[in-house]
């Protein structure tokens, strides 16, 4: 009987000592830079971005009170395979440096390296990008078709909701020996009028909240790319724009006179797609437990003179091709446009503007 008691009081024991909360003490390293950057072989400004990543447990801590903090007084370069470097000067908004066009615009078929040394005396650099060749023959297509998309329902909760509209499909003919890779982005453009006397117009621009496109349908026979679904323009069955305008006190509709279509189609080289396509796996992850992690998308990008210091992101050089296309609600007859670059805020001209898009 003792012994059996003697055991009872073991057990008891045991069982009210595992109830210890376990606090374990998490180190708060600093946190990563994060490099965005583009060149391409367009006469523009380049833009590199540098900011802080946030910690994991970051909850209002006075130490990281903006969401974006971005790097200021670094000394940011790009140089190249010919031995020619590029300085970029930070602009008004902290931590984007820009590049002068006048000075230098990407070359196809150069290598880029990025090299940035950060005001505490830290390193970077990217690996050598090389920027490809962006010269091939396209042909442009048009179906009706259906996508399946967010729609806010008023009270601020999202649904899925299938929406008819107008694919935009790109067929690329393949020159070379080895497999063509692109990346596409888009902007759309809505040309609007309110039909008085005279007409009230206005314009109305549509961010891409798609997944990053790239390409994946090929010929298994030319690698030629094959009716690759560039962009989805969302219509409906009549020309009249979901968003109305108070007008002398009355609400009136805005009629579509025009959707103008913006695609950029950008050459990627092996690198650089690995990198788009593995975000857009993390972008598609749906929850599972086997789920790939951000932590797991590799940049180009790391610290020479620390080998302990994180930094994430990309740096891309990819060449690009601008084209632009206009049609009307009704049809899904693509007009080619030279060129089109409203501003990108919507507005309400007095007259017509001279890129605006007539009959």
């Amino acid at each position: 009987m003792r012994s059996t008691v003697i055991l009872l009081v073991v057990i008891v024991g045991t069982i009210t000592s595992c109830k210890k909360l376990y606090d374990p003490k998490i180190n708060i390293v600093e946190t990563p830079l994060v490099v965005d950057g583009l060149i391409t072989d367009q006469a523009k400004p380049y833009l590199i971005k540098l900011t802080k990543a946030l910690p994991f447990n970051n909850n209002n801590n006075s130490k990281y009170t903006n969401e974006y903090t971005g790097i200021s007084k670094a000394k940011v370069t790009v140089s190249d395979d010919a031995g020619c470097t590029y300085n970029f000067t930070e602009s008004d908004t902290g931590g984007v440096y820009v590049s002068d066009p006048a000075e230098f615009v990407g070359v196809p078929g150069r290598s880029y390296m990025l090299s940035i040394k950060t005001i505490d005396n830290k390193e970077y650099r990217s690996a050598p990008q090389l920027m490809l060749p962006n010269d091939f023959k396209v042909e442009v297509s048009a179906e009706y078709g259906t996508h399946n998309q967010l729609v806010e329902d008023g009270t601020g909760a999202y649904r899925i909701e299938t929406i008819h509209g107008t694919n935009i499909f790109f067929d690329i003919e393949n020159n070379e020996d080895t497999v063509i890779r692109f990346r596409f982005d888009h902007r759309i453009t809505i040309q609007w009028v309110i039909p008085l006397v005279p007409p009230i117009i206005g314009w109305d621009i549509w961010p891409n909240t798609d997944l990053i496109n790239i390409t994946d349908n090929y010929s298994t026979s030319t690698n030629n790319i094959v009716k690759n679904n560039v962009c989805f323009v969302p219509t409906t069955e009549t020309n009249i724009i979901g968003t109305k305008a108070w007008l002398h006190g009355t609400m009136v509709d805005k009629f579509v006179d025009k959707f103008v279509i913006r695609i950029i189609q950008y050459r990627l080289n092996n690198q650089t797609y690995q990198y788009y396509k593995n975000i857009n796996t993390i972008l598609a992850a749906n929850g599972s437990i086997f789920d790939p992690i951000p932590s797991q998308v590799k940049g180009n990008m790391k610290c020479i003179s620390d080998n302990t210091a994180g930094v994430l992101g990309f740096f891309e050089t990819s060449s690009a091709r601008y084209s632009y296309y206009a049609f009307n609600p009704f049809s899904k007859i693509l007009r080619y446009v030279k060129s089109y670059e409203p501003p990108t805020d919507s507005g309400t001209p007095n007259d017509f503007p001279d890129w605006w898009v007539h009959d």
